[in-house]
């Protein structure tokens, strides 16, 4: 999209208001809270002050390599997901570094169709680092199967499940 000042591009979440100053940004919404990385640029992070307390933070500059999160305490600053992933992600890559494989697993499957479920709580824990391609959603059950020892079994439900290989 071309820079219009006079047509400022503007995310608003229950949480904020995400307003972007010539730049390249995300943001991701959770329960209750956004999160704001900057790419490129500055973006300009408000807090919706019906969602705040009177002495919290409300709003916040951020420029290129910064991030932040608008929860009910206000604007964080440094709160979010690494800027490696953020820029990865524009180019359809996840990357994770020393993430519980429950929180990979999530990550994936706001990507695909049929859920992944890790039936054990300790796989669910493993830490996991690796690059893989959105558009290759088996990439990380071959990475599983060959690097943690993971059986992934088809369930009556359509759904892939994840539990350790039986020794």
């Amino acid at each position: 999209m071309a820079k219009n000042a006079a047509r400022p591009f503007i995310v608003t979440t229950q949480e904020a208001t995400v307003r972007a100053v010539g730049t390249v940004f995300n943001v991701r919404t959770g329960e209750a809270i956004t999160q704001v990385a900057v790419l490129e640029g500055r973006v300009e992070v408000n807090a919706d002050p019906k969602s705040q307390p009177a002495h919290s933070g409300s709003d916040m500059l951020l420029a290129a390599g910064q991030r932040a999160a608008v929860t009910r305490l206000g604007v964080e600053a440094d709160v979010g997901p690494p800027i490696e992933r953020v820029a990865a992600w524009t180019e359809r890559r996840l990357v994770f570094r020393g993430d519980p494989l429950g929180a990979v697993v999530a990550e994936f499957n706001r990507y695909r169709t049929q859920a992944l479920v890790v039936d054990d709580p300790a796989l669910a824990e493993v830490r996991i680092n690796g690059v893989f391609e959105l558009d290759d959603p088996a990439s990380l059950l071959t990475y599983l199967r060959n690097f943690e020892s993971v059986q992934v079994t088809q369930g009556g439900d359509g759904r892939e499940h994840l539990a350790r290989t039986p020794r």
